[in-house]
């Protein structure tokens, strides 16, 4: 299991027996127990495994207008989930929506907001001629890409 050290507290005790709290969990050492307080990052419901990878700017295939549309309420629900992803990943026509003038980048730049971090492909956002109208999240390029796909534990794509 990874630990973001800068984020959580550790705290030394012995116990006699073992004991469990809300948000923490033992690490049996030799005839110590090491009590590790995630903080943050659990408090926030964050899915420190989670990836999600958006590669269009419409949600599903059909109808462009619908398609618009489930994207707009994707986003704007994910919002108020519970569980939210650590990173988005948007490539392909997908970097339209962190542009100016995006219907959803309002969704998008709230979700940055609270805490999700959003990259976008820069080979994409060139293509696109967006270089200078990108307006959430910041722009990558495929090493990073390559990196967060191969790492993350669940990848969700829209």
């Amino acid at each position: 299991m990874d630990f973001n050290l800068t984020k959580s507290v550790f705290i030394k005790i012995t116990l006699p027996s073992t004991f469990w709290w809300e948000g923490f969990f033992q690490i049996p050492l030799q005839q110590e127990i090491y009590i590790v307080y995630l903080g943050k990052n659990k408090q926030r419901g964050f899915s420190m495994e989670r990836v999600v990878v958006i590669n269009s700017d419409k949600m599903g295939q059909g109808d462009e207008e619908l398609g618009a549309r489930l994207m707009a309420n994707f986003l704007s629900k994910l919002i108020d989930a519970k569980l939210k992803p650590k990173m988005m990943l948007l490539y392909n026509s997908g970097v339209k929506l962190a542009s100016t003038g995006s219907p959803v980048l309002e969704s998008l730049q709230s979700l940055e907001n609270l805490g999700v971090e959003i990259i976008c492909c820069g080979t994409c956002v060139n293509f696109f001629g967006l270089a200078d109208r990108i307006e959430a999240g910041r722009v990558t390029n495929m090493p990073e890409i390559v990196k967060v796909l191969t790492e993350a534990k669940t990848t969700v794509t829209i």
